[in-house]
């Protein structure tokens, strides 16, 4: 995880926030990990994964350490409508990145079933915006960060800046609370560290 402590400074200031996580391509897999390891170390912190990039297996295995009753994994990657307990996470799966009320109901049984501090995690905006009109993507971000934002939750949407059409990162602006655009940063201080 080195190398990616700039995530820190989202960390530290996303409590009862939604915020909007710009990434490069090479940075967005290693800073999901490093954000959702800090949030589940957490004490008595539960997360919600919405997976649209990878199976809910893959995620379960890269967090051994997690506990079942506070990490939840909504995958909408593995095509598939049903329910089930990996050893340390609940997994309910939507049939598609496209099934955005299914998605939305997935979420609303986490956080029903979640105690403590809240965390809503969307991987990535990016899925999101390939599946969906941004008439009905607009709504659903809209909603998504209301709820959040009621409910004194955290929610956060990570992307990858130069796979994101425009028009869906500026109305996911328009409902988020902050935007962290790193996606520059990694670049640069590979640069000048060779």
């Amino acid at each position: 995880m080195q190398g990616i402590s700039f995530v820190k400074e989202f960390i530290v200031y996303s409590e009862k926030n939604v915020s909007l996580v710009l990434l490069s391509q090479k940075q967005f897999r290693p800073a999901l990990s490093f954000a959702l390891k800090d949030f589940l170390l957490e004490e008595g912190a539960g997360v919600a994964l919405v997976s649209l990039t990878q199976p809910s297996e893959s995620v379960a295995r890269e967090f051994p350490e997690a506990k079942k009753e506070n990490f939840w994994i909504i995958d909408a990657f593995s095509r598939k409508s049903d329910s089930y307990d990996e050893p340390n996470a609940k997994v309910v799966r939507v049939d598609s990145p496209s099934n955005l009320t299914g998605i939305q109901i997935a979420v609303e049984k986490a956080l029903d079933a979640m105690k403590g501090k809240k965390v809503i995690i969307i991987d990535s905006l990016s899925a999101l915006a390939i599946y969906n009109e941004k008439d009905t993507l607009g709504k659903f971000i809209h909603l998504f960060s209301n709820k959040i934002k009621l409910q004194n939750n955290t929610g956060a949407i990570f992307t990858v800046r130069d796979s994101t059409n425009a028009e869906a990162l500026d109305i996911t602006k328009q409902f988020c609370d902050k935007t962290y655009d790193f996606a520059e940063l990694y670049i640069s201080s590979i640069e000048m560290a060779q």
